[in-house]
């Protein structure tokens, strides 16, 4: 967003200085005060009024309460004071939270007084009671108060708050002109004034957010140290999705006051906002100026929430109505812990309390709805979001969410038209704008239908595709709903993007997201594997993981907790395959080591507020191996309980003690236990040494430091590695077996696993070669070069039907190599497998080879070696259309259509035997020829 200008306004010259007149005071009274200020040796003696009232607003503005209160009171207990001075006042005993002492400093000095309504009216909105605030801002409007344009303002948000947004819309609007018509030049407060509603007419003119911005920076022109300004720009850049704008702004208030507690609240959005750390940090601290400021009690609430907190969640939002029973974003998170919980009766009346405040409020239901969302109850935030919108159909977010999940549900014609209402409505929400963007791309895309699934997958990829991932997905479906004895809804949508940008936007609305897969119940959403680069990614083990979470969502109604849902998920890939699923890595043994992994009962804050980048990852197979001790302890059969118990409402505590018999304290215990004993080994081979030498180090300096230190993991291995690179393979494979005797566990790309291969293929022995690959590849699912290794060797020794299995490994991790298709069809041909045959000559035909009239032939031939005549007869048809004179492919054809078994010619001979056109223009067809 940048700044604009608001709307048929005008610059207007620079004027006097305006703002409230200096009182002067008789001279018998200035005699009575300098001799009371002699008595009681106060700070204001030799000062004049505007000395004083500068030091207060300099204390104010810088975070110094205290002072600023005991300036402020003097100042209004003296002949001096002012409106401003009476202002300051109230604002400094609101930030900290002395509501009481704020109502009394409020109170009008004489009966009918009008200077002090406004402010009045600001304390009692704060504290929940808005008949009188309406009230007081009503008289202070009707009076000639010098801040009766901010009482204006003022009302016309109240007006809004409770519903009666007709009138408060036709306040709002009257602004343009206050600004446009205004005799003199507006002071700070009223550019303000006009800023705040102007940014509400934003409301149904999007453009007028500009003018709102355009309104702040000219009142902080115009009182260059005055926090308010700045907030409003912060908040409203971050109400826009932009938050690096929103953080600058606010970074100029905590600059000049870090213990402004609206500002630190706001910087706890930005930094939620944008996914990194620091946010409860930020409302703690605002917390400790204002333990009851509501701002950030809610703020902490909905923090609570975020990791599914709701207890937490409920504390904090009640404290908050309690000092305004009338706040709606409070009464929004009470609501939303509430449903979350299960509390329906709870939520009922919350919901009816703030309904009764603002019978158009829409927020509380989009709230829920986003909240819904977070515990990827997707059906729930589609209800409360439709609810939103019936009760204002202004709410663009809750069009906007209301799109978002019926997108995720895969109701698509509805996404489009509820994202084209929400994005007409707010045009600068980049979620609506990338989900309609990636929705207009659909038309690149196809539907390939299976017994249980519906495959979407992009055109110029689905032929290559769908053999492998309908075979694959339909194997997951058997085994898992086997082995859970009950069915998701059906059929499951699979959705395999090529672009990973494609998919995040997808799953988020935006780009970035880090994963690979995302469950919504039945829609499963996935990087194809163009979107990643080879060796990074097997699209097999992803779409098992995500299937999984399927079946676990349906059986709960969608109220499994995050970390129970993805470590079974994990451990349903391991059940699956060998090497399926997160490793153990040497990083995920240190953080073990040094104490860095969450405890079990802490498992959801690692998958969702992560103390380090890396704890994502490591909480994926910790989570998994949670799943691997209980079901080897106490049986799937109390997994699959847990999971009912989950759909009852009940929580992991009582599930823990229910159906385990402990405590998950007790479990906590046990489990750190279970895990320092698994990696007893690891954990010794990579303790800590002081004196290790650097990654840099070569072979000599590791030769000494492995002499010191010969239970070092790191070391054994670096230092076999360097000596295989030097090719000294006998001095390479002791340390490389030491290393493994360390962590036989560990399948990265640097396994001892894969070194030895190389000494042993080095040394002629290729039997302990293929040995030491197969191990690495049962520990890892997508190193691309150690499966081609491993099938080479395999073919070498003779092991034909073990090579074709690896090769079709090699597909789930990268299925674009036209070559090695090649090779894995002829291999399954020689092994009369005609199945996979037809499978790899499909795939070399979706590939676009350059010479297609071979490539459809050879597919003809492996079609009728499986029997499968008309296929054959329909492909060779295709082969002659391009290369009519193919002699191959016409001999070929004349027996399918007399039921000859004899082909002429092998495939593999085909590409050389002369049988084409000599010319490739006599076959009559454009650019087509066989070569």
């Amino acid at each position: 967003m940048t700044r604009g200008r608001v709307v048929n306004a005008r610059r207007r010259p620079a004027a006097a200085p305006g703002g409230v007149r200096e009182r002067r005071m008789p001279p018998m009274a200035f005699l009575f005060v300098l001799a009371s200020m002699a008595l009681h040796a106060t700070a204001i003696f030799a000062q004049t009024p505007g000395e004083a009232l500068d030091r207060a607003r300099a204390a104010l503005r810088s975070g110094a309460y205290d002072d600023a209160i005991r300036e402020y009171r003097s100042i209004v207990r003296s002949r001096s004071a002012t409106p401003e001075a009476r202002r300051g006042l109230v604002e400094a005993l609101l930030t900290v939270g002395r509501y009481d002492e704020a109502e009394a400093a409020a109170q009008p000095v004489t009966d009918g007084d009008p200077t002090s309504s406004n402010t009045l009216g600001e304390v009692l909105w704060a504290r929940g009671r808005l008949d009188e605030a309406e009230a007081a801002f009503r008289r202070a409007v009707a009076s000639q108060a010098g801040d009766r344009l901010i009482a204006e303002a003022n009302l016309a948000e109240l007006l809004f708050q409770r519903g009666q947004i007709d009138e408060a819309m036709q306040r709002f609007d009257r602004f343009i002109d206050y600004y446009n018509n205004a005799p003199q030049q507006l002071t700070a407060a009223q550019l303000v004034a006009v800023g705040r509603a102007v940014r509400r007419l934003g409301r149904t003119n999007p453009d007028l957010f500009q003018d709102a911005l355009r309104a702040f920076d000219e009142a902080a022109a115009r009182d260059p140290g005055w926090p308010e300004p700045h907030l409003l720009t912060g908040e409203l850049f971050l109400e826009k999705y932009d938050s690096p704008e929103a953080k600058k702004e606010l970074e100029k208030v905590l600059s000049s006051n870090p213990r402004n507690p609206r500002a630190l609240v706001d910087m706890a959005r930005a930094l939620d906002f944008d996914g990194v750390p620091g946010a409860r940090e930020r409302v703690d601290s605002a917390l400790t100026v204002n333990p009851r400021s509501v701002a950030a009690l809610v703020e902490s609430a909905r923090l609570h929430l975020a990791r599914e907190g709701t207890d937490e969640a409920r504390v904090d939002a009640r404290k908050a109505l309690e000092v305004n029973p009338s706040s709606l974003t409070a009464l929004s998170v009470l609501a939303a812990a509430d449903f979350i919980a299960g509390d329906t009766q709870a939520f009922r009346a919350t919901r009816s309390r703030a309904l009764a405040l603002n019978p158009r409020y829409a927020q509380l239901d989009a709230t829920v709805s986003e909240v819904a969302v977070q515990v990827r109850r997707y059906a729930d935030a589609v209800d409360r979001a439709e609810v939103a919108v019936a009760l204002d159909s202004a709410a663009w977010n809750a069009w906007g969410i209301l799109g978002m999940n019926e997108f995720r549900l895969g109701n698509i014609a509805k996404a489009r038209a509820h994202l084209e209402k929400a994005f007409a409505g707010d045009p600068y929400n980049p979620w609506f704008k990338n989900s309609l963007d990636l929705l207009d791309s659909f038309k690149n895309f196809e539907t390939v239908p299976t017994e249980h699934f519906r495959l979407f997958l992009r055109k110029d990829e689905a032929d290559l595709l769908a053999p492998y991932v309908s075979a694959l997905a339909e194997e997951a479906y058997d085994s898992l709903s086997a082995r859970y004895g009950m069915d998701p809804s059906l059929p499951v949508r699979v959705e395999m993007y090529p672009s990973h940008a494609d998919f995040s936007v997808r799953t988020l609305g935006e780009t970035g997201l880090g994963a690979l897969g995302v469950s919504f119940g039945s829609v499963l959403v996935l990087d194809s594997p163009a979107a990643r680069e080879k060796g990074e990614y097997n699209w097999a083990s992803t779409l098992w993981h995500e299937l999984s979470h399927a079946f676990h969502l349906a059986i709960t109604g969608n109220r499994v907790p995050r970390w129970f849902s993805e470590g079974l998920a994990v451990h349903e890939q391991r059940r699956a395959r060998p090497g399926w699923g997160t490793p153990p890595t040497i990083a995920f043994v240190e953080a073990l080591r040094d104490g860095r992994l969450k405890k079990v009962s802490e498992l959801d804050d690692g998958f969702m507020r992560p103390d380090y980048p890396q704890q994502v990852i490591f909480s994926y197979y910790e989570a998994s191996l949670v799943f691997e001790l209980i079901e080897n302890r106490w049986g799937f059969t109390a997994i699959r309980s847990m999971l009912d118990g989950y759909r009852d409402g009940r929580s992991t505590e009582e599930l823990f003690t229910s159906v385990l018999g402990t405590s998950l304290d007790r479990f906590d215990d046990d489990f750190d236990d279970w895990m320092k004993q698994r990696f007893a080994g690891p954990l010794k081979g990579l303790a800590p040494i002081a004196d290790a030498p650097p990654r840099s180090a070569g072979i000599p300096a590791l030769e000494r430091f492995v002499r010191a230190h010969p239970g070092d993991f790191l070391g054994q291995l670096r230092l076999g590695a360097l000596l295989v690179g030097a090719k000294r393979y006998d001095d390479a494979q002791p340390h490389l077996t030491e290393a493994l005797r360390m962590f036989p566990d560990y399948g990265g790309q640097d396994s001892p696993y894969w070194w030895l291969a190389q000494v042993h293929e080095a040394k002629g022995d290729s039997s302990r070669a293929l040995a030491a690959l197969a191990r690495l590849n049962a520990l890892s699912e997508s190193n691309y070069d150690a499966l081609i290794e491993e099938a080479s060797l395999e073919e070498r020794l003779g092991r034909s039907k073990d090579a074709e299995a690896t090769l079709s490994k090699v597909m789930q991790v990268d299925p674009y190599e036209i070559d090695v298709h090649q090779h894995l069809a002829s291999l399954a041909a020689a092994l009369e497998d005609y199945g996979t045959a037809v499978r790899e000559r499909q795939a070399v035909v979706a590939l676009k080879p350059t010479d297609r009239a071979q490539a459809l032939y050879q597919l003809a031939v492996a079609q009728r070696e499986a029997g499968d005549v008309v296929a054959a007869r329909h492909t060779v048809v295709q082969a002659l259309e391009i290369a009519p004179n193919y002699s191959d492919a016409l001999e070929l054809l004349l027996k399918l259509r007399t039921g000859g078994s004899g082909s002429g010619s092998t495939p593999d001979d085909a590409a050389g035997s002369g049988h084409a056109p000599r010319d490739p223009r006599a076959s009559g067809v454009d650019g087509g020829a066989h070569t």
